[in-house]
């Protein structure tokens, strides 16, 4: 046999022992390829809805039927994506806004008309910031979520320090007072509720916490 001949049969040996593996170390193979496939398919379905959030109109007919209440609906990354008319009496009005500004977090951080009228403005905004980093940490993976809070780090020195304290904070239900430029004191109580067809979208409401906050909603609804 030819030096040639020999080395091709040397080769051979050489791949089919390399595939003489043993029947449980074949399946072990097959479960950790079949769980990688799974893991990036889940991944890949979490990113295709975090870039697609989208607020249904059952759900915008909701928020019209909450009448003088102010309400609003949030994604993940806590853009606003829809709001009732009292909404924008109370907070601010979202509909003549940039849809880059539309967002819960930059508007606190970065709108002085928005600071101005939160009472507890500080108070509200450490608990925000402590929610938003357990959404980040949630969803680690979502590159605008990242981008915001790096943006906001360098457009809010506050938020660059209190970002730093690694608070983590996860309430659904409070007291707010807001300064109305027209009625004067708002008290409102709210509460968060999560939409279960879609998780990163949240309902928050806010009902007033006493008469003269009720008749004060109504006045700011008459035309």
């Amino acid at each position: 046999m030819s030096f040639t001949a020999l080395s091709r049969v040397s080769a051979r040996n050489r791949v089919n022992t390399s595939l003489a593996i043993s029947p449980s170390a074949f399946l072990s193979w097959i479960w950790s390829f079949q769980a990688q496939g799974k893991r990036s398919l889940l991944r890949a379905a979490k990113e295709r809805s975090v870039a697609c959030e989208q607020v249904s109109p059952f759900l915008a007919r909701l928020l019209e039927h909450m009448g003088t209440n102010p309400a609003y609906i949030t994604g993940r990354r806590w853009d606003v994506l829809a709001w009732n008319q009292a909404a924008c009496q109370v907070f601010t009005n979202f509909a003549t806004m940039p849809q880059e500004e539309r967002n819960i977090v930059r508007l606190i951080f970065t709108n002085e008309e928005y600071r101005h009228r939160c009472v507890d403005w500080e108070g509200v905004a450490q608990r925000l910031l402590a929610q938003l980093r357990a959404s980040s940490s949630q969803y680690r993976q979502d590159a605008q979520l990242n981008q915001l809070i790096t943006e906001l780090q360098q457009r809010s020195p506050t938020f660059a320090r209190w970002w730093s304290r690694h608070e983590v904070q996860e309430r659904h239900e409070g007291q707010k007072e807001f300064r109305h430029p027209l009625v004067g004191l708002l008290v409102l109580e709210h509460n968060t509720f999560q939409i279960e067809d879609t998780p990163g979208l949240k309902m928050v409401v806010y009902l007033p916490a006493c008469e003269e906050t009720a008749r004060k909603l109504e006045q700011l609804a008459l035309p």
